[in-house]
């Protein structure tokens, strides 16, 4: 015959079991036996690790893991939404696992990524996990750098625009992934100096920008440093920004600052061939600052005394910011960079142009006076004629030297 009772085991610990029964009969016979069994109710545990945020980068390849219970079988896994899912994963020898899914179908938002994790052992016992919950954001930040110069500075200030929140970070690099530069937004805007001394040159530049979600923006822009804007051998940081002759441009990009006909690159004699490097950052090519030519630099302006802008009349104004670089009297527009004498000096250079002994001034008649200082004898100072002066350099156009001989 068959039988078959039910028994409550629940105040038995787990491990080994002995069950037995014993049957008799109507006349008082007896048998007995014993069966031996486990007892297993003790759950497998498992967990899930603290959820990554899921964002642009990560959403295709997002990876889960956790811990579970060793030798208690493999672990199920699903991500709502995600693909594949579910998934069983193996529970390693160290008692880990993990998982990797594709959550782009996913909405962005807050808890939106849903975990969860059970593991079933052999004695068909089911431990689960407590649900962990994660956000989903793949919108990246919005970023501007603006382009930089032409400018002769050599440690410029980079800047641009963000969506990101005040104290987030900006970095700046080179093509080759240096940093020039960390700036910090405030208020929707950041901006940080180049701590790298850049040399004359077109620098491809990138700033780079994460959200707190992980999601990165990178906007490229370019720097051009250019230490002589007008390529007229005169640098910038000499030039100024200032507008000598008045016609809008400002000197250092201007190739005739005094607006005497004679290019700057001609009047300026005294300074050597820039080298577009300005090795301390100080605004100053190495060619003729005076801490890397060692020189002397009476003056304290940081360019060594050999190597200042031509002042041919000594009055402290270079020739190629002085209508008179002679101081004759006659202005150089209309002296002009002949050289009427063959001496080697030309003629707006030259107090005697025609080497006759008789110094120029005397010969035009020049009054020596400059009543408005603006450099021009008051003879030819249109400001003081009131005559015309369609060309703007200053110089009555009426006006011309005088030709006693009446040979031109």
């Amino acid at each position: 015959g068959v039988y078959s009772t039910t028994l409550d085991v629940s105040g038995l610990a787990d491990g080994a079991v002995t069950v037995t029964s014993d049957i008799s009969d109507t006349s008082g016979n007896t048998a007995s036996d014993a069966d031996g069994t486990t007892k297993d109710a003790t759950l497998p545990t498992v967990s899930i690790d603290p959820a990554p945020i899921a964002n642009i980068d990560n959403q295709a390849t997002y990876t889960t893991a956790g811990t579970c219970t060793i030798d208690d079988g493999d672990v199920t896994v699903s991500i709502a939404g995600a693909t594949p899912n579910p998934q069983i994963v193996s529970c390693s020898a160290s008692g880990t696992w993990i998982a990797t899914f594709d959550v782009t179908a996913v909405a962005d938002g807050v808890d939106t990524i849903i975990t969860n994790a059970s593991q079933t052992d052999s004695s068909g016992n089911t431990g689960s996990a407590v649900t962990e919950l994660a956000d989903k954001d793949t919108v990246a930040p919005l970023l501007n750098a603006d382009d930089i110069g032409p400018t002769a500075d050599t440690t410029p200030v980079m800047m641009g625009t963000t969506d990101q929140a005040d104290g987030s970070i900006v970095e700046i690099r080179d093509s080759s992934g240096n940093l020039i530069c960390t700036a910090t937004v405030i208020s929707g805007f950041w901006s940080c100096e180049s701590t790298v001394i850049l040399s004359q040159s077109i620098y491809n530049f990138e700033a780079t920008t994460t959200d707190p979600a992980g999601n990165t923006t990178t906007d490229p822009f370019i720097v051009t440093v250019d230490i002589d804007m007008d390529d007229d051998g005169i640098p910038d940081s000499i030039e100024g920004t200032g507008d000598t002759d008045g016609d809008g441009i400002p000197d250092n990009q201007d190739p005739d600052s005094d607006n005497d006909g004679i290019p700057d690159s001609e009047e300026e004699s005294n300074l050597p061939p820039l080298t577009g490097m300005d090795t301390d950052g100080d605004g100053i090519d190495d060619a003729i600052d005076v801490d890397q030519t060692g020189g002397i630099d009476a003056n304290g302006d940081g360019i060594d005394d050999a190597f200042e802008p031509s002042d041919d009349d000594g009055d402290g104004i270079p020739n190629h910011l002085d209508p008179d670089s002679d101081n004759d009297g006659i202005p150089d527009a209309i002296e002009g960079a002949g050289d009427s004498d063959g001496d080697g000096i030309p003629d707006y250079q030259d107090p005697d142009s025609d080497n006759d002994g008789v110094p120029d001034g005397v010969e035009a008649g020049v009054t020596g006076m400059d009543t408005d200082g603006d450099g021009i004898d008051d003879a030819y100072d249109v400001d003081q004629t009131g005559g015309v002066d369609a060309n703007g350099d200053g110089v009555d156009d009426a006006i011309v030297p005088t030709d006693s001989d009446g040979d031109g």
